[in-house]
């Protein structure tokens, strides 16, 4: 399609944000994480379930809405959409389940282990295993802990998720056994099911990530894709707009060119 968005993390002009802002906080949406080891969480309600509880929240907001949120670890771009969709979350009752996309699927959907995929998102299959054997340990929630851990680690701290002490570190952060990175990389279910997960985003639609579908929706949208990670107020406007366009399947693109002057060292509040 002409001037669609584009793939993936292409671009080198970006710093990626962190989760540090939500440390301490204790749900997404408007359901509470319990606690887990190596990340303690204050107790208590989250921001929606606050409002709700005062009766302060309006009434077209007051509907949880489920959404398919698609990304690719390695994505720069996924990463900040990510945070800007929790960001959306603490203030609108949101239930997000997290898909794992992998880009060297999609780029050469028969042999992705080979040209012309790219070679950093070969590399990364093996990252989206573990992602997989996390759903298969710990549901929809060990994925969220999970990418929340290897993206602070990958954009937010340059680290190398291949390097042992890291991978450790995340999957303490994430409540994860510390051998299911080993264990995903010897178990050929985890790479047959993330293919056939992708193959499946594929068919539905999913253009790259982020993209963003209502959970049950044949249609989808790539984006947003955002220069920087909006305040709370202005990533609600933003989740408001997008929202209408994911409920009407005639809104197909918005786009405009990305201003090269991004600052860098961004990181979230």
């Amino acid at each position: 399609m002409a001037g669609t968005l584009p793939r993936g993390a292409y671009a080198s002009n970006m710093e990626v944000v962190g989760y540090s802002e939500l440390d301490g906080q204790p749900g997404v949406g408007n359901r509470v994480v319990p606690d887990y080891p190596g990340h303690a969480r204050s107790g208590g309600l989250c921001g929606v379930a606050h409002r709700r509880a005062r009766g302060t929240m309006p009434p077209d907001m007051s509907e949880e809405i489920a959404v398919d949120f698609y990304f690719d670890v390695s994505c720069r771009w996924a990463w900040w959409t990510s945070i800007w969709l929790r960001r959306v979350a603490r203030q609108q009752p949101i239930n997000v389940s997290w898909k794992v996309f992998s880009l060297a699927v999609q780029d050469n959907p028969e042999n992705y282990r080979e040209p012309p995929a790219r070679p950093h998102h070969i590399r990364d299959v093996d990252i989206h295993r573990a992602m997989v054997a996390a759903r298969q340990s710990g549901g929809n929630t060990a994925v969220e802990r999970l990418y929340r851990a290897y993206g602070n680690a990958l954009h937010a701290e340059k680290a190398d998720l291949r390097e042992p002490s890291v991978q450790a570190r995340c999957l303490t952060e994430a409540g994860l056994r510390q051998t299911l990175f080993d264990d995903a990389q010897h178990d050929q279910g985890t790479e047959a099911e993330l293919v056939a997960e992708t193959r499946a985003a594929l068919d539905l639609g999913v253009l790259g990530t982020p993209s963003l579908s209502l959970t049950g929706s044949e249609a989808c949208l790539l984006g947003p894709v955002l220069g920087k990670v909006p305040s709370d107020t202005e990533a609600l406007e933003l989740w408001r707009s997008v929202h209408f366009a994911l409920k009407h399947p005639y809104v197909y693109e918005l786009k405009r060119n990305r201003d090269k002057g991004t600052p860098e060292g961004l990181r979230a509040d």
